[in-house]
């Protein structure tokens, strides 16, 4: 059975392949390869280029797509596959659905083989619209495929990717979760599969239950009843000492928006975990670390504004000792936790008295329907992961309106892990709870810098 919907898989992708290969999506490769030659390489680009355009069709409105478990080799693939299935779901009731999903971009990075398997590194960038006010969004996803070539063309066998939620799925999932163990403790979920290996059965059946609570967590937020009571905030004080510098709140915002969706900005260097690392980027901007220049929406590494801007990053143009970045040429590692750790960030800016950034934090430890002051662009978000126990991921608002909780539906931001532009708060909101998110807001405030 596996065997007949193995070629069936296989032939249906090579007829899609053959309709794409005459699109004028861009074959682009920056692949270090050991694949005997570059035809092989080539042909590997096309095959998932029209892979891609498939699994994409997932998200749309109108897909009735679905996964099984013969569908990927390991319990990885199938839980990449249905956090799409879930992004339809959260997205149709939440919003309407999203439309005119386009694949506009596949960089393979890394391709190799081993025999008649091959592993490809694919950076995915892609696009949708929100229905009603037709306002673009931008994403860009670090794929990892397992392929098996055979005679009748090639077919993927597993799917690993970046993305914050798949990661967030998978510690669940596969780690000494609680669902983990009630489900294991059921005996009711012994031998549902068929499968042999009890412990690939038991994946399954937990990656299921964590998918219908996801479904169910969605759902909650259409019974929440949001009442919003501003409260007050906090004035800016603004120290005599140093080289003064108010929040720019436009600047930091555009720095989310225009490079959200880019894997790399050749300013600052891409951390191994980067949604607070991006985050610390667009902060940085709020305080005028590209004051003088106007932010490239198209970088690239001999981009003359992106060649200024990295030179300002090595220097630690406004930054200090215990909060800066990498340059993109760095040779070194990750920068300090105070710029790329969700909760190391969050307690250094709250909590400074001297240089460097500052920020007056809302709504902590509390579900989302709290948050008692409007969300504003530059604001960032932070979310709490139930699973782990901990603070586990940054965004920054970009929508331009300020908007109360009562009307989170209307807030996008932007993000790294996977990339974003200009993403549905409501998505989030979602993903990490539903009606028991817990998310809190960090608002920045004037301080000072050395220079």
């Amino acid at each position: 059975m596996k065997f007949k919907l193995f070629i069936k898989k296989c032939i249906s992708l090579m007829l899609l392949l053959v309709i794409l290969v005459s699109c004028d999506l861009p074959y682009v490769a920056n692949a270090k390869t050991n694949v005997a030659d570059g035809s092989e390489q080539e042909e590997v680009y096309y095959y998932l280029k029209s892979y891609f355009s498939d699994l994409l069709d997932t998200i749309k409105a109108d897909s009735e797509k679905d996964y099984t478990t013969e569908d990927f080799s390991s319990v990885k693939g199938y839980i990449v596959a249905k956090q799409l299935v879930n992004k339809r779901q959260i997205y149709k009731k939440l919003l309407g659905g999203i439309e005119k999903v386009r694949l506009n971009e596949i960089i393979l990075e890394d391709v190799s083989s081993t025999g008649d398997t091959m592993e490809a590194m694919a950076y995915v960038k892609y696009s949708f619209t929100y229905p009603e006010e037709q306002e673009e969004c931008s994403v860009g996803t670090l794929y990892r495929v397992i392929l098996s070539k055979t005679r009748e063309g090639y077919c993927v066998l597993d799917l690993d990717c970046d993305d914050i939620e798949t990661k967030m799925a998978k510690e669940a999932i596969l780690g000494n979760s609680d669902l983990r163990n009630k489900i294991e403790s059921d005996s009711n979920s012994v031998s549902i599969y068929g499968c042999s290996d009890t412990d690939l059965e038991l994946d399954y059946s937990v990656a299921d239950a964590y998918f219908a609570e996801a479904e169910q967590n969605t759902e909650s937020l259409l019974q929440d009843d949001i009442s919003y009571a501003e409260a007050d905030e906090d004035e800016n004080e603004i120290s005599t000492l140093s080289t003064s510098a108010s929040y720019n709140k436009t600047k930091a915002r555009n720095w989310g928006y225009k490079l959200g969706d880019n894997k790399q900005n050749y300013i600052f260097k891409r951390a191994s975990l980067d949604c607070t690392n991006f985050v610390s980027q667009c902060v940085w901007a709020g305080y005028g670390g590209t004051d003088g220049y106007t932010i490239p929406s198209d970088p690239s590494v001999n981009n003359a504004t992106c060649v200024a801007l990295k030179k300002r990053v090595a220097s630690d143009y406004r930054m200090t000792s215990s909060w800066y970045g990498r340059n993109y040429d760095s040779t070194l590692g990750d920068p300090p936790t105070n710029f790329c750790s969700v909760v190391n960030f969050c307690n250094y800016v709250s909590s400074n008295t001297g240089n460097g950034p500052k920020a007056t934090v809302y709504n902590n430890g509390k579900v989302y329907t709290n948050l008692s002051v409007k969300m504003k662009a530059g604001d960032v978000l932070q979310f709490y992961n139930n699973s782990t126990g901990t603070w586990y991921h940054s965004v920054i608002v970009v929508t331009e309106t300020d908007y109360s909780v009562s009307d989170y539906k209307k807030v996008k931001v932007a993000q790294h892990e996977s990339d974003y532009n200009n993403r549905s708060l409501s998505e989030l909101i979602s993903n990490f709870g539903g009606s028991s998110c817990k998310m809190r807001l960090l608002r920045f405030k004037s301080t000072t810098f050395s220079e």
